[in-house]
């Protein structure tokens, strides 16, 4: 609590109470009143932001690494959340083809969606399941799943994961 001296009391102070939202009253033994408004100590300064991101995302890959038509590629991980409260989160996923080009791609049939990750969560998650069509592309294919902030776009997380297609 705030300390702070009131010039001219004479005696001992009684009777202390509250008047309103910041009045304080009391009276003294050698019979004066005294009636001070005091101010309401201002809030504490919110924690400082983390230097580390709150969340997390370990990519693994299962099924197959080296893959052939018809075999099943998997892509899960785990997502975690060290804060105590949820964190709106846009999450953009998709496969990188060994030609360049990218492929939008998620299980959840969208491949750029926002959720709200619950606070001092940690879950695991599939992100893809894919079988290999008859003539896809050769070579080294990459699986991305990226974190960010739907605000001020920040990533908070950024995983990829790699196979090849023979």
């Amino acid at each position: 609590g705030a300390a702070f001296t009131v010039p001219g009391v004479s005696g001992d102070t009684r009777s202390l109470i509250r008047v309103g939202q910041t009045g304080l009253a009391f009276r003294t033994s050698g019979g004066q009143v005294f009636l001070l408004d005091v101010p309401a100590s201002p809030p504490p300064p919110p924690p400082p932001p983390p230097t580390s991101s709150p969340l997390g995302l370990t990519l693994s890959l299962g099924g197959c690494t080296v893959c052939g038509a018809g075999a099943t590629v998997v892509v899960s991980g785990v997502v975690t959340n060290t804060w105590t409260s949820p964190i709106r989160v846009e999450v953009k996923a998709g496969f990188g083809l060994p030609d360049g080009s990218e492929r939008a791609f998620s299980v959840l049939g969208q491949s750029h969606f926002e959720i709200a990750v619950p606070g001092t969560f940690a879950a695991p998650v599939e992100f893809a399941r894919v079988v290999l069509p008859p003539g896809a592309p050769r070579g080294t294919w990459t699986y991305e799943v990226t974190l960010l902030s739907p605000d001020l776009g920040r990533t908070f997380a950024r995983q990829t994961v790699t196979f090849t297609v023979q």
